[in-house]
């Protein structure tokens, strides 16, 4: 099942970011079965005279969240596609632990059937349950995972090029990547899979080096550690420096060092996003799928709404903060603008008419993605409206419209007058009203409701 970019980039940023807008794995890669593990195993080595044999892990320049004890169970995807909700499942779990100290397991088929059911209203949507099986996403196509809802999903990768050559790169330094690890525990990349002479057992470890193009990488992944002084020469290509990854796959416990391998810090890998999920809400409400298929600007600053009639306590609320979509037609200015925006919002919560403001609060976010802007106390209400400002020049996120994603699969979206609206030359307009269409500029259907959730406490 392949998507383009531009699919990835509107899946993952949660979007997968994406829509990690961002984007889901989406790529075709080998299936995790004995005849793709069993030629790693056997034991290779490079022939030089200087190599430590028994290379032992250091606590200079060291990390792992495996060995600090916030590691989780190693899935097996079994069918091809599926790596992304393994990846995202691995770096929600690993924070989560972290963060609270607890252990955290979230049942992989629960997830997929919460992200892609049969049965579910809107969203991505499967046509039978044997196709179930083979749908690629990630975390970002849900939201309550039986009480774990998702507090946080961040993007990182930017991109290079342009005029018809646009590719990933990466938005993270080395540096960056193993501060953010020591801090959150883990995050998922992109990487290559499927390159024979790159993998292979070298004095007891399985290890990767691949130099392939950012657009030939294939596999999600999740980064669970670093080592600065892993030796280079227990690579099957010897790179420039020492220094490796340690990532947590996808391929079940019987894969590499049980499960987990090292990539070399000189590999290509997309440093790409990062999920968070939390036990602390009792419910979130939202009108949208959880995914951005449409966006429009109204401004400098871009002001939307969504109208709430639920009784409870009020604690935060949840956006989505993406720059303009980057598709194969972008030009360099519009790269540029999309590597260099600046994430700022201010989030009201207002009386239902959206004039009173009850409470508010500015929010900065440093990368692209969806957060929880909590307020300092929670808020008791009934019927009441959610107005969020994107500052900057940011676009206000809206659902889209349905179609279908590819046979038997299918993106269902919908919304009603009286629930969405954006300011317009002073004036609260109903997303439903044609004035609002033909500015988002949709060739066909509504961009249906505003992308915002309502985040509630007991």
């Amino acid at each position: 099942m392949i998507l383009s970019k531009r699919d990835q980039l509107r899946l993952l940023t949660c979007s997968v970011i994406l829509i990690m807008v961002l984007s889901a794995c989406s790529k075709n890669e080998p299936v995790s079965s004995e005849s793709t593990t069993a030629p790693l195993a056997s034991e290779t080595t490079v022939e030089t005279t200087s190599v430590d044999e028994n290379y032992v892990h250091g606590e200079d320049g060291y990390y792992s969240s495996v060995d600090e004890g916030y590691g989780t169970q190693v899935g097996d995807q079994k069918i091809d596609g599926r790596c992304g909700f393994f990846a995202s499942r691995t770096c929600a779990e690993i924070n989560y632990n972290k963060k609270t100290g607890g252990k955290l397991l979230m049942d992989m088929d629960t997830i997929i059937d919460i992200c892609a059911g049969t049965d579910k209203d809107e969203g991505i949507v499967v046509g039978t349950e044997s196709y179930l099986m083979s749908v690629t996403g990630n975390l970002s196509y849900g939201d309550d995972y039986d009480g774990y809802f998702l507090d946080r999903i961040s993007v990182f990768r930017k991109y290079e090029g342009g005029d018809g050559d646009i590719w990933w790169s990466n938005g993270l330094t080395i540096d960056e990547v193993k501060k953010f690890i020591r801090e959150e525990g883990a995050i998922m990349a992109d990487l290559k899979y499927g390159n024979p002479s790159s993998w292979g057992m070298h004095y007891g470890y399985m290890t990767s080096i691949d130099y392939s193009r950012t657009a030939d990488l294939n596999h999600w992944v999740c980064i669970v550690g670093y080592d600065d002084h892993f030796p280079k020469e227990y690579f099957g290509q010897i790179p420039e420096h020492d220094g490796a990854w340690l990532v947590q796959n996808s391929f079940g416990t019987s894969f590499g060092n049980d499960g987990y391998y090292w990539v070399s810090y000189d590999s290509t890998v997309i440093f790409h996003s990062f999920f968070s999920v939390t036990d602390k809400y009792s419910e979130v409400l939202s009108y949208g799928t959880g995914l951005v298929y449409a966006q429009n600007t109204f401004g400098e600053d871009s002001t939307g709404a969504c109208v709430f009639d639920h009784k409870g306590k009020l604690a935060g609320v949840g956006v989505y903060v993406y720059p303009e979509f980057i598709d194969d037609d972008s030009d360099k200015d519009m790269v540029d603008a999309y590597n260099n925006a600046k994430f700022d919002v201010t989030v009201e919560v207002r009386d239902s008419d959206m004039n009173e403001v009850l409470c508010s609060k500015d929010a900065h976010f440093d990368y692209e993605g969806y957060y929880v802007v909590e307020f300092d106390e929670s808020l008791e209400v009934e019927k009441y409206s959610i107005v969020v400002t994107y500052h900057n020049g940011i676009p206000i996120p809206f659902e889209g419209s349905s179609f279908e994603k590819r046979p038997m699969v299918d993106y269902i979206a919908s919304g009603a007058p009286g629930q969405s609206f954006v300011l317009m030359d002073g004036e609260w307009v109903d997303v439903t009203d044609q004035k609002v269409i033909d500015a988002v500029g949709m060739d066909e259907g509504e961009p249906n409701d505003m992308c915002v959730k309502a985040v509630y406490v007991e």
